[in-house]
């Protein structure tokens, strides 16, 4: 693959908010690789995207994998899930048409065990009116901000809204925008950003308050904001 590509794929990858492992090695016949299909596989709570593109001018083969997309360390995290799914093999197909000119023949799910880590695995918080299970969303959350992750940290952000966040008046609704735009600052302040361009920022998205009148807006403007700081 040139360098040229791979720079347009990672930069896509960045753009989205996806982490992207790409590396290049000889073609050996002995290879048993599936060339054709996307892989979905997971790590524990860990899902990732790869597929492989052969140049046979160069005889050599790449191999790309995305992710992680990550699943919710709460009992309802599976039932949104799929949603997350399906967005993810939207943008893993897109880049099997950009790296292989081609479409893929469809997807290799068999190593995806979804199923079986929320059977086997068990969860501290299981009644939604804890504030321990929407604790565990944030700390989520903010894992996929440092990764860098926006397509997942948005995501998460969706479950939050969905099971914790519309249950709230306007007014707890702001003081929530409030201290997810201080802990924003915080997670960037620990990656080594000036603190008085973070505060800058800061002060700025703060000035948004007034605007946040309901669930949408304030769903709106912690994207603005995720965006803006990272």
């Amino acid at each position: 693959m040139s360098p040229i590509l791979i720079y347009s794929i990672n930069s896509i990858a960045e753009k989205i908010g996806l982490g992207a492992k790409i590396t290049t090695h000889n073609f050996n016949l002995d290879d048993q690789l599936i060339l054709d299909r996307i892989t979905i596989y997971n790590n524990d709570r860990e899902i990732f995207g790869k597929f492989f593109s052969k140049d046979e001018h160069t005889r050599q083969i790449t191999e790309l994998t995305f992710g992680p997309l990550l699943m919710a360390e709460v009992k309802f995290g599976s039932e949104d899930l799929e949603d997350n799914l399906e967005q993810f093999r939207g943008v893993l197909k897109n880049l099997f048409v950009v790296t292989n000119r081609s479409l893929p023949q469809g997807f290799d799910e068999s190593s995806l065990t979804i199923s079986s880590f929320y059977k086997k695995s068990t969860f501290t918080y299981n009644a939604l009116s804890e504030i321990g299970e929407y604790y565990k969303l944030e700390l989520l959350l903010f894992a996929h901000i440092k990764d860098r992750n926006k397509m997942a940290a948005f995501r998460t952000l969706s479950l939050c809204v969905k099971y914790y966040y519309k249950f709230l008046t306007v007014d707890q609704l702001k003081c929530f925008y409030i201290s997810i735009i201080t802990l924003l600052t915080r997670v960037e302040i620990e990656k080594g950003y000036p603190v008085n361009k973070l505060f800058d920022k800061q002060f700025q998205l703060y000035g948004y308050l007034p605007s946040v009148q309901n669930m949408n807006s304030f769903e709106s403007l912690t994207k603005k904001a995720i965006r803006k700081l990272q």
